[in-house]
């Protein structure tokens, strides 16, 4: 699916389904500001534990600071789902301002009847 938004950057999503895992990626376009910020995220996640960064992203939500609560979700993702997440950066040729950011995610579907009431 692609979405086109009225500021010209696109959104596109994919979605996969099989037996033993869901596999989604979204890409959309972010200013170079944005897209720093991000890799410094990710910098910061590939160096070190999901569970100590979630810990210290949620501390920043409760403590007012919002510019890294849009991460805590994908700690989450790692740390209660076991998914397995890549990263790519994109620097757009036309617009040397911008660039397109790829998050994929990998999670393992869990057999539930296989799983204590």
């Amino acid at each position: 699916m692609r979405l086109d938004l009225n500021g010209g950057s696109r959104i596109a999503i994919h979605l996969e389904l099989t037996r033993e895992r869901i596999a989604v990626s979204a890409s959309n376009g972010v200013n170079a500001g944005q897209a720093e910020h991000y890799k410094a995220f990710v910098e910061r996640l590939v160096a070190g534990d999901a569970s100590d960064l979630l810990l210290k992203q949620q501390e920043c939500s409760a403590g007012g600071d919002d510019s890294t609560a849009s991460c805590v979700g994908l700690l989450t993702m790692i740390t209660d789902y076991g998914a397995k997440l890549g990263w790519r950066f994109d620097v757009n040729s036309e617009e040397s301002e911008m660039a397109t950011v790829t998050t994929s995610a990998v999670l393992p579907i869990i057999d539930v009847s296989e799983v204590p009431a």
